[in-house]
Formats: structure tokens, C-alpha cells, sequence
């Protein structure tokens, strides 16, 4: 009994003893946790652009962004669509000659351009001239034979056995809502191009755009000849190039599926056109002015779970000189002029079942 006893109280001690240290045990973890720093992460905003997976598609598609044109260092976009499988660039003398497009020799004629969505036409001749485009605020260029998947796109588009999408770039901001950007390239033969580029926001659901840049050269490049007898070292005449063009993107959101885009852009510009090699013959007297504008807009919303519209509009102007002279002319010169009013507007509607 002794024994017992003995036991109890000290279980009833122990117990006494638990219970008013309970309280200070409390207390501690509530004052640790009362010391815990709460850090808040900061924000990371991850942005891409989406573009067509060239093997989901059941016609050939050929995809080049950003990160790829810079990879591979060109300067023109005539030069990144070289790169392209099954294209042909035609170049029609020197620096500032035209450039054009064909897919797998079929001719320029068969293979649409388009700028944003909308086609890019040329009625004087039925060839687009690719080298009036800027490299600067192009962020991917999309090359498909065939008819392609996306048949979400104006009835214009299905009528060219293939299609050049050059799509501009769209701005990304990060905490400070203006993007800048120069540069200034000089290359050979007197060849200068400055360009700015200068991205705004404007507030939550606008933004834009304004590009410009210039390009001069002299396009002096020497070249040799073989008469025969000797050879012969000269320079290229008459292949100089004077060009201004100038963009202006705007881009926003209307309601809570609608997107909508405005481009207006314009081009200045002389060139000559060098003529062939001839023997002691090396003067060339054609010349050639062109000025060119469009301003077109796009606007994209669901109608709906089921149902999507997408709307264009776009007015194109085009001017266009040649002078030339020469003896075969009965007034000693000739000279051309060529001018293209062109409106035009398409509604597409699509329906998707399931």
C-alpha cells in the first residue's frame, strides 16, 4: 500500500506539473509565431507567340520566328525567305531592284502575299515586291503549299497555290509601358539604314506602334569583264537606291472575346535599274519612283461557343514612274506612269460543330 501510494502522488505530481507548464508552452509557439517573415514572390510573366505546328498540319507548312531570323543573321526579308524549302527569289538588278516570290517555280503570280491576314497585291504587274518590307518589327513568317488548315480566312486567300504570311510583331511590355529601339546598319558600296522603332501603352487593353526607317546606297560595286583580250575592272552604274518607309500599328480589345488591329504604312522611294553588260558600253538611264500606302484594320470576336467572325478592311494606294532614255524612243525618252486605287473588304464567319 506504501508502495502505491507513492506512486499516485508522484503521478499526480508529474501531472500538476504538465498541466501549468501547458499554458507557457502556448504561449511560446503563439510569440514564434507571431516573429515568422511572410514573403510575397515577385510576379513572372512568361509571353510567346503562337504559331502553326508544322507537323499537326496536313499540308507542307514551313514556320520562321524572331529567335530564328536572328539566328541566322539576314537583314532583309528578302533574305529569310531564301532560307525557305521550295522558294525561289528573283532579284531584278542590284541593290534596289524588285524581289519576288515563287514557290516551286510556278511564278510569282501563283503565290499570294499577305501582311497580317490581308493580301498584299501588285494589279500593274500581278508581282508583289517583297523588298519593300521591313525586317525590323517582322515577328515570324509562315510559308505554306497548298491550302492549308487554317480556313479560318478571307476567300482572296484560297485562290494562290501558295501563301507567304509575313505577321508584325505585337509589343510586350514589361514595367515601364514604352519600348525604344535604333539601329543603324552601314554596309558596303555607300549602303546606310537607320531605323527607330517606338512601342506605347496605352492602358490596359491598347497599344502602339511606330516604326520608321531609311535606306540609301550608292551601289557602286566593282565587278570584272573579259573582252577577250583583257580584262576589264569597273563599277556598277546607275544602281542606287533611295527608300523612306514609315508604319503605324495599333492593336486592342473590344468587349471580352473582340480583337482588333490598324495598320497604316508608306512607302517613298528611287531607285535606278542597271542595265545589262555591254562592251564599252556601261551607261544606264533607267530610273524608276514608286510611292505606296495602305491602311487596313482587322477585327476578330466570338459569336457565341460555336460561332466566330473575323472582318477586313483595307485601301491600298500605288504610284509608279519610269523614265528612261535612249536613241530607239522617237522623242530621244520615254516616260510611264502607272496609278492603283484599290478598296477592299471581306467577312468570314466559321462554325465549329463540336
Amino acid at each position: 500500500m506504501q508502495y502505491s501510494f507513492r506512486a499516485f502522488f508522484k503521478a499526480v505530481a508529474l501531472f500538476v506539473v504538465a498541466v501549468s507548464l501547458l499554458p507557457a508552452t502556448l504561449f511560446a509557439q503563439n510569440k514564434k509565431r507571431d516573429t515568422v517573415v511572410v514573403r510575397q514572390l515577385e510576379e513572372s510573366r512568361i509571353t510567346s507567340v503562337a504559331k502553326p505546328s508544322p507537323t499537326l498540319q496536313s499540308a507542307p507548312v514551313q514556320v520562321m520566328d524572331r529567335t530564328a531570323i536572328e539566328r541566322l543573321g539576314v537583314q532583309e526579308l528578302y533574305e529569310a525567305v531564301k532560307n525557305l524549302a521550295g522558294v525561289n527569289i528573283r532579284d531584278y538588278g542590284g541593290i534596289g531592284g524588285i524581289k519576288t516570290v515563287s514557290i516551286r517555280s510556278l511564278g510569282a503570280q501563283h503565290t499570294a502575299v499577305s501582311y497580317d491576314g490581308i493580301a498584299v497585291s501588285d494589279i500593274q504587274s500581278g508581282q508583289v515586291d517583297i523588298g519593300r518590307f521591313s525586317l525590323d518589327n517582322v515577328e515570324m513568317i509562315t510559308l505554306s503549299i497548298g491550302q492549308s488548315d487554317e480556313i479560318f480566312k478571307s476567300a482572296r486567300m484560297f485562290a494562290s497555290a501558295g501563301t507567304l504570311n509575313i505577321t508584325s510583331s505585337v509589343p510586350v511590355f514589361e514595367e515601364c509601358g514604352t519600348n525604344v529601339i535604333a539601329r543603324m546598319k552601314v554596309g558596303s558600296f555607300g549602303t546606310y539604314n537607320p531605323s527607330l522603332l517606338l512601342e506605347q501603352r496605352l492602358g490596359n487593353r491598347w497599344a502602339l506602334g511606330v516604326n520608321a526607317d531609311w535606306v540609301t546606297s550608292k551601289g557602286d560595286y566593282p565587278f570584272i569583264i573579259d573582252n577577250g583580250s583583257e580584262l576589264e575592272h569597273l563599277l556598277r552604274k546607275n544602281s542606287d537606291v533611295n527608300t523612306i518607309r514609315a508604319e503605324i500599328n495599333l492593336w486592342g480589345s473590344i468587349g471580352a472575346s473582340g480583337k482588333f488591329s490598324l495598320k497604316a504604312s508608306g512607302l517613298s522611294g528611287e531607285r535606278g535599274l542597271p542595265g545589262s553588260v555591254v562592251l564599252y558600253n556601261q551607261d544606264a538611264f533607267e530610273r524608276l519612283w514608286d510611292k505606296n500606302g495602305f491602311v487596313q484594320a482587322s477585327y476578330d470576336t466570338a459569336l457565341g461557343e460555336k460561332w466566330d467572325l473575323k472582318s477586313v478592311l483595307k485601301y491600298n494606294y500605288a504610284w509608279s514612274k519610269y523614265y528612261d532614255e535612249s536613241q530607239r524612243y522617237p522623242l530621244g525618252f520615254v516616260e510611264d506612269l502607272y496609278t492603283q486605287q484599290e478598296y477592299y473588304g471581306s467577312i468570314a464567319t466559321r462554325f465549329k460543330p463540336a
